[in-house]
This record gives C-alpha cells, sequence and structure tokens, in this order.
C-alpha cells in the first residue's frame, strides 16, 4: 500500500499529538473493516484527517 502523511504544525509536542491521532484512527478504521494488522491490508482508498487548534493531518491510504 501506498501511505501519504501530510501534517500541518508548529511544535514537536503538536507533532506527536498527530501522530498518536493519526494511530488512533488507522486502528478503528482497520478494527471496523475487520482487518487483522499483521496479514491484510486496506482494500479500498482511505482519507483520514483531522483538525483542531494544533493543526492538521491528512493521512491517505492506496491499496496496490
Amino acid at each position: 500500500m501506498i501511505t501519504k502523511i501530510t501534517i500541518e504544525c508548529e511544535t514537536v509536542d503538536q507533532l506527536l499529538l498527530h501522530l498518536t491521532v493519526i494511530k488512533k484512527q488507522i486502528i478503528k478504521v482497520a478494527k471496523n473493516d475487520n482487518l487483522h494488522r499483521s496479514l491484510f491490508g486496506f482494500q479500498h482508498p482511505t482519507k483520514l484527517q483531522d483538525s483542531n487548534c494544533y493543526g492538521e493531518h491528512v493521512v491517505t491510504i492506496k491499496p496496490e
């Protein structure tokens, strides 16, 4: 799969917060799609995003 992550923020703490949120978002989507993390990849294009007072991020996942 091809994964592109764009994060716009100002500090290292904000970057780490975004990475934590991204991890939670990916786990939630994988659970909803019944994906076992070590065996299966995403079967359809997936876009995750979040915007708050710390900045914004966009994650695009494209299966091969």
